[in-house]
């Protein structure tokens, strides 16, 4: 099955998946599960039906929450490797 989704349901999507799992997503497997709720309110996936969506990319808002970021100049590099 191959889909086209509109930016708009990604972003909908998107929010959908931080609402119900608490996890904010990239915008690749956002595209997935929109064109996956579309598929099933076009009846081409039952709702019954088990589906595995790999979502990948998740959760970095949350990770970065109480962190602090250290920014690496290209001479600093050498430090580090």
């Amino acid at each position: 099955m191959l889909r086209k989704t509109e930016w708009s349901a990604a972003r909908a999507a998107k929010e959908l998946f931080l609402e119900c799992e608490g996890v904010d997503i990239y915008s690749a497997p956002a595209v997935a599960l929109a064109t996956l709720i579309q598929a099933v309110r076009d009846g081409e996936v039952d709702p019954e039906k088990i589906v595995m969506l790999n979502v990948t990319g998740g959760g970095e808002k949350r990770f970065m929450q109480g962190k602090k970021l250290h920014y690496l100049k290209p001479s600093d590099r050498k430090s580090v490797v």
